[in-house]
């Protein structure tokens, strides 16, 4: 919530990714300060850097842990400090709008890949834990597109992560095995699976549904889409 003397600031919203776990440091006056970068822009050339601070004192901003690669969308205003090696201007956050976590992926401002085929089976939606004790939802499945959709060959499969809020975001509960659909995400970190197979599964943050498997056990294969790197 706003203070009488934040009001006169713009009001103004920002998103992007943490570059820096926040610290925390506690002024002269025994205030309490958390400060870190955000990165925007990230699939451009140009990536923009907004330095950000929340006073949780006087602004009730986050309920849980941020840390490096977090995507956050923040609500605040911009405002002017004089440094001893001059003016800098810092984004005061008053209210979380939408946070991310990092999950298993490494955000390097790598490729985005879509991914257009079948669904391999019906997403299994569970709940993982992390090292700290919090708690996550993350939906698995797998996907059955071909590069070359002309060519009779056998389907490549790719296994696809959805976390937290993008699952009802996503309606992943509405996805059927068969069912046809477009995926849009970046890979994440390389792990050995049982059999010793190296593998980086999609985390994927868009879900379009092209096409309903009306009979729910279709045959995979049968409408086979492709890959896109972009």
């Amino acid at each position: 919530m706003e203070t009488k003397s934040e009001k006169k600031y713009t009001t103004e919203k920002i998103s992007g990714y943490l570059g820096k776990n926040p610290e925390t440091t506690v002024t002269k006056n025994g205030h309490t300060k958390v400060s870190f970068t955000v990165a925007s822009n990230v699939e451009k050339d140009n990536v923009n850097w907004t330095n950000v601070q929340i006073w949780p004192g006087k602004n009730e901003v986050f309920d849980h842990e941020m840390k490096k690669g977090d995507f956050v969308e923040l609500k605040g205003y911009f405002k002017e400090f004089e440094t001893e090696s001059g003016l800098k201007k810092a984004f005061i956050a008053l209210e979380m709008m939408n946070h991310k976590i990092k999950t298993e992926q490494k955000f390097k401002w790598g490729q985005q890949e879509i991914i257009r085929g079948n669904l391999g089976q019906t997403p299994e939606i569970k709940e993982v834990k992390s090292k700290e004790g919090k708690t996550y939802d993350v939906a698995v499945f797998s996907i059955a597109s071909n590069e070359s959709p002309s060519d009779h060959t056998e389907p490549q499969w790719t296994s696809c992560q959805v976390w937290n809020k993008d699952i009802d975001e996503n309606r992943i509960e509405e996805l059927g095995k068969g069912d046809f659909i477009e995926v849009r995400g970046l890979r994440g970190k390389e792990y050995e699976t049982k059999s010793g197979e190296l593998k980086r599964d999609l985390m994927v943050t868009e879900v379009t549904i092209i096409r309903k498997n009306p009979e729910g056990n279709q045959a995979i294969g049968s409408q086979i889409g492709e890959t896109v790197k972009m």
